[in-house]
């Protein structure tokens, strides 16, 4: 359903009473932002659908709504999918949330990520207007390529109404297997894995490492004897586990970025990812003062409150304070979320 004219009508209601602009989809990632006082959400959770699909061409332009598991279903009817694997939070997540929060699955080290696979969008401006960027509608303006500056900008530059994504061919081999592991050996164990041939995902959680590998048959066979003689099949849902939609923390789940080989010196460690450069740990935030807070990122809480956040400092957080206020200078849309440890 194209809700184009509703949208645009309701952020330019928001925008003539001056309240502050939440944009919402599934509502999968809502425990990254906090309530705000005169602020407005506009769900953009019935404006769904394909608007075109064109499987030679290797491009969907898919509307924000759209759930993630929906925009799956259609492409792997054709043989395809969408390599970035945004996690689908059990069917809740759209499209447009996956953009707004950037985040990717396994394959990002080897496939890329979902900035890699964004080839144009539509949106509502923090003007009220409706404009089109990057793929073959119009030159992005102001030295900004638009399109891709929505992935990961939390809905702070505008409220996304649909994307062109580029995918690709499913591969034609996709087997999954697991390997026990101690946790003191998991850096050095997924350090060994980490040049085979053919690996597509690489993770560590619940004492296993999880290995899968993609390609021809023949390619994934001869992959598959340089594991250790222990490994034992595994599947897809045995691979998604610890992965952010589904980890349930019992104090507060946050997100470290980082070299692969770092030791495990973060507290809480539940489950490694990117072979071993994403971790995700459960822990109290007085817990981290001896972590380096600039690889540290707020995910949600569980039986704790939530804790005192800043935003980005580092030169990443500046450019998003100089981007926002050269797109965004009345602040009609919500800022990026404070979710980063004070030092």
């Amino acid at each position: 359903m194209d809700n184009t004219a509703q949208l645009a009508d309701a952020v330019n209601a928001a925008i003539a009473v001056g309240k502050t602009i939440v944009p919402k989809g599934g509502g999968s990632k809502s425990h990254y932002r906090v309530e705000l006082a005169e602020s407005v959400t506009i769900d953009t959770s019935n404006h769904e659908g394909i608007v075109h699909y064109h499987p030679d061409e290797l491009v969907v332009r898919v509307r924000a709504g759209t759930k993630i598991s929906t925009l799956n279903a259609v492409l792997a009817e054709s043989g395809q999918y969408l390599p970035a694997e945004p996690p689908d939070y059990d069917g809740l997540a759209t499209i447009g949330g996956a953009i707004a929060s950037g985040l990717s699955g396994s394959g990002r080290p080897y496939w890329g990520g979902l900035k890699d696979y964004v080839l144009g969008i539509k949106l509502i401006l923090p003007s009220g207007e409706v404009a089109n960027f990057g793929g073959d509608v119009m030159k992005n303006v102001a030295g900004y390529d638009l399109s891709r500056l929505q992935v990961g900008a939390m809905g702070s530059l505008g409220l996304i109404l649909d994307i062109a994504l580029k995918i690709l061919p499913k591969p034609l081999l996709v087997k999954y297997f697991k390997v026990h592991c101690r946790r003191e050996d998991a850096v050095s164990m997924l350090a060994n894995f980490g040049q085979m041939p053919g690996l597509t995902g690489l993770k560590y959680f619940d004492s296993q490492i999880l290995v899968r590998l993609s390609g021809s048959a023949e390619a994934v066979a001869q992959a598959e004897h340089l594991l250790p003689v222990e490994r034992a099949p595994a599947n897809i849902t045995d691979f998604q586990k610890g992965a952010i939609d589904q980890l349930q923390p019992s104090q507060q789940l946050w997100r470290w970025d980082g070299q692969p080989a770092a030791p495990l010196e973060q507290p809480g460690l539940v489950a490694m990812d990117w072979g071993g450069a994403l971790r995700w740990l459960d822990a109290d935030s007085s817990q981290l003062k001896s972590v380096d807070s600039s690889q540290m990122t707020f995910v949600k809480t569980g039986s704790l409150p939530r804790p005192h956040l800043q935003t980005r400092q580092d030169g990443v957080g500046r450019l998003q304070n100089r981007i926002k206020a050269a797109l965004d200078p009345e602040g009609h849309f919500i800022d990026y979320p404070a979710l980063r440890l004070y030092s």
